[in-house]
């Protein structure tokens, strides 16, 4: 019975440290984003991007902070039955632009994170097929503002979702 208590309370604590929404461990109010239109979901720090209004296609959201960070997560249908690989290949060039270069490029088997810097601005995208869609998140920031954005990028990648997966 003891080590049943024990799990409970393990239990509790982690999820008082992480809640999908609200006051998390880190200090930022993270709320969900829901897209209805495609089914996927976000969690993002509300305290520190403030959503801007769905697209009027209703594919997703730009989310802008104060010190000019820009999230912007959005979905399409793959029509053109492209690759992920292809499809983060372009994202890390489209990101980087002509000055700019990719640091970092993963691929799994249905997702893909690439990332990098362009001027004084550092990027970083999440790219996922799920059935016959291409969804995305993309984060820009500013260099000087590493320390706080690179953290909140790992939990946006972590919790961007599909429900129905």
């Amino acid at each position: 019975m003891r080590s049943w208590a024990w799990l409970m309370l393990a239990i509790t604590v982690l999820a008082l440290a992480s809640p999908a929404t609200g006051q998390a461990a880190d200090g930022h109010v993270w709320q969900r984003y829901t897209n209805a239109r495609f089914g996927y979901t976000l969690c993002y720090p509300a305290d520190l991007l403030h959503p801007q209004g769905e697209s009027p296609n209703g594919d997703g959201q730009r989310f802008v902070a104060d010190d000019g960070a820009v999230l912007l997560v959005y979905a399409r249908f793959n029509v053109l039955d492209e690759t992920l690989r292809a499809i983060v290949a372009e994202t890390g060039e489209r990101l980087a632009g002509g000055g700019g270069k990719v640091t970092h490029q993963t691929l799994r088997a249905e997702r893909g994170v690439v990332s990098g810097v362009s001027g004084r601005e550092v990027f970083y995208a999440r790219v996922q097929i799920r059935r016959d869609q291409v969804q995305g998140l993309e984060l820009n920031y500013a260099q000087a503002r590493a320390g706080v954005y690179d953290r909140i990028a790992t939990r946006l990648s972590a919790c961007f979702s599909n429900p129905e997966k």
